[in-house]
């Protein structure tokens, strides 16, 4: 290895600069953005899951009101 820094002098240190931290765990920076990450993932599905959950409730209720005006109408003879 002596001999490798010897050959490539200056340069060995720049190589060293750009392939040290191959394998190396993440810094606390990239930990950070992968839960921020994975926060705003889960917050998305539960805005998602509020969503879906309003739009059949709201449904359900239009079902419901449509299904009541046809039985009226079916009693009434309209």
């Amino acid at each position: 290895m002596k001999r490798l820094y010897e050959q490539l002098g200056n340069r060995a240190s720049a190589i060293w600069t750009l392939f040290g931290n191959c394998g190396m765990p993440l810094d606390m920076s990239d930990k950070q953005k992968t839960t921020q990450a994975k926060n705003a993932a889960q917050a998305r599905d539960a805005r998602l899951k509020a969503a879906l959950k309003a739009n059949m409730s709201r449904r359900k209720a239009q079902a419901r009101a449509r299904a009541s005006d046809t039985d009226e109408k079916a009693q009434t003879g309209d």
